[in-house]
């Protein structure tokens, strides 16, 4: 998608929020169904491959959504079974268990920057979000406190 195209969407998602007073993905969706709209283009319009995608989606959903408890101390904790497999290489889809994972150092560690990653990702957006609410100074000490802990730990960059 070219930055032109990026520019018509945003516009028009812009317009479907003045218009209704908020935005949904059901307005956009039926925005999008108008071969006219910017946002036609943005859709997979076969409906077989659509369905794929669809149910793609839900069976990542399902993977990710098994836990288990972890009480090796006195607190309780929740933690996800399945996780990204770390040693894959950029979008490549696939998960593992933490089980499969905690023996492998090299894994371990792989995953662990994957999340400090998104974490710092999560805390990056929610600075500058902070930063638009006139906040920036409650959370930018998080953030590097985040990175601190990050680089204490050595783990493995990009």
């Amino acid at each position: 998608m070219n930055i032109e195209n990026r520019k018509n969407i945003f516009q028009r998602l812009k317009e479907i929020e003045k218009r209704d007073g908020g935005l949904t993905a059901e307005a956009a969706l039926k925005d999008a169904k108008n071969p006219k709209s910017p946002l036609h283009s943005a859709c997979e319009w076969d409906d077989k491959k659509a369905a794929h995608i669809g149910r793609l989606a839900m069976m990542q959903s399902l993977i990710v959504s098994f836990d288990f408890q972890r009480s090796e101390t006195t607190e309780s904790r929740t933690v996800p079974y399945y996780v990204r497999d770390p040693s894959l290489k950029g979008d490549q889809p696939g998960y593992r268990s933490l089980i499969s994972i905690r023996d492998n150092r090299a894994d371990s560690l792989a995953l662990l920057a994957d999340e400090f990653r998104r974490i710092e990702s999560l805390l990056v957006r929610l600075e500058g979000i902070a930063e638009a609410l006139g906040m920036k100074d409650k959370i930018s000490p998080v953030v590097q406190d985040v990175r601190n802990l990050r680089h204490g730990l050595q783990l493995p960059t990009d």
